[in-house]
């Protein structure tokens, strides 16, 4: 939120010294408004949790949480695309798509020995040869 702003400000021929002020200004407004909604809505809690279902109070707590779980592991897979995705290619080829490998050997040991062989193969590379 306060990129944007003091993005905004300079762009206006704001000084920087000034706008990066006034940015300040408008993250510490921000903060005392946050403060006010709290302190009200503290006298209504009990209130809020009667009226609104549970699963609808702690929904949007889970998908924030299943966002950041699913997202920081995504990120390392497309640092180095060609290693992490052959990865989790062969995870869902064994785990999901649930075909077992030749003489039963597990999928994920698979995944995670020839993603470390590759990784140590490729890492060094320069990554506009991969």
């Amino acid at each position: 939120m306060l990129g944007p702003a003091f993005l905004s400000l300079k762009g206006r021929g704001m000084a920087p010294h000034d706008a990066a002020m006034m940015t300040w200004y408008i993250g510490m407004a921000t903060m005392v408004m946050i403060g006010v909604v709290k302190i009200i809505f503290s006298f209504i809690g009990g209130w809020v949790q009667k009226v609104v279902p549970q699963a609808g109070l702690l929904g949007s707590l889970a998908g924030i949480g299943l966002v950041l779980i699913g997202f920081v592991p995504i990120v390392e897979i497309f640092s180095l695309p060609l290693v992490g995705l052959i990865s989790l290619g062969i995870i869902l080829y064994t785990l999901v798509a649930k075909i077992r490998l030749p003489k039963n050997f597990p999928g994920v040991l698979l995944a995670v020995a020839l993603g470390t062989a590759l990784y140590y193969i490729l890492g060094p590379m320069p990554q506009d040869r991969i």
